[in-house]
């Protein structure tokens, strides 16, 4: 329906967590097809954004998290950014 803009362009430099990009910009880039599906969107204060990664490049089942020196399990607490 759309595609989400964000000031990031490299995973390195994307922060991990949401409060590290307080005040970064962004913005959401509708799909023009798709206005009537969109019908009453603007009496919401809120909307839910689902998004996939594009770019995100094959999964890995097991990596290193942020800040750790240890292989785990990628469901365990911290999965690899996309790339």
């Amino acid at each position: 329906m759309g595609t989400i803009h964000s000031a990031f362009e490299e995973a390195t430099s994307t922060p991990i967590q949401p409060a590290r990009a307080h005040g970064a910009p962004g913005r959401v880039v509708l799909d023009p097809t798709h206005a009537a599906d969109l019908l009453d969107l603007e009496e919401f204060d809120r909307i839910r954004l689902v998004y996939w990664f594009d770019r995100a490049g094959a999964a890995k089942l097991k990596v290193v998290p942020c800040r750790n020196t240890v292989e785990h399990s990628a469901n365990s607490k911290s999965a690899v950014k996309p790339a």
